[in-house]
């Protein structure tokens, strides 16, 4: 007796094709189940590990290429001009004349005044140019058996051993 059931009922947790094999429906995925395989979504990061007879493993949360931001800041600019020096404070008045003394001997000479107060300080100078952008970041992410080795490898550098 065969019994026809609606192809809506019928569902897997896998994606391929559907075939018969000794009396029972399988998927045929196509997929080697021998390899790892991996691929980072620098998008979204997202890092997807596909691991023999385990399965299929997607870690979030890692940076993106637009979450990584600008490199180092650059130099300091030249710096700007000393300022204006301030005004002297101005002299007193002058007193009201006296009487006419008599005519004195020639003294010695006096002692060097006190220096006078220092004046106000100037203005600011401008601000100097900004140094240059520093380099852009670089996400890398290594799946292999092996440590990665070599003057390609950045600081940072994220490696997954197979």
């Amino acid at each position: 007796m065969q019994i026809e059931i609606p192809i809506d009922m019928i569902s897997a947790e896998a994606d391929g094709s559907v075939e018969s094999v000794n009396g029972q429906l399988t998927v045929n995925s196509g997929t080697d189940t021998t390899t790892y395989t991996g691929s980072f979504d620098d998008v979204q990061g997202v890092l997807t590990i596909t691991i023999p007879k385990i399965g299929t493993l997607q870690i979030t949360g890692f940076p993106t290429t637009t979450g990584v931001g600008q490199g180092t800041k650059g130099d300091a600019g030249v710096a700007g001009r000393d300022g204006v020096d301030g005004t002297l404070g101005a002299d007193g008045q002058r007193g009201a004349d006296g009487c006419i003394g008599p005519q004195g001997s020639r003294g010695d000479a006096g002692k060097t005044g006190a220096r006078g107060q220092q004046g106000q300080q100037g203005e600011l100078g401008p601000t100097g140019a900004t140094g240059a952008t520093g380099a852009t970041g670089v996400m890398q992410i290594y799946m292999q058996a092996d440590m990665p080795e070599g003057s390609e490898i950045l600081p940072g550098a994220i490696w997954v051993k197979l």
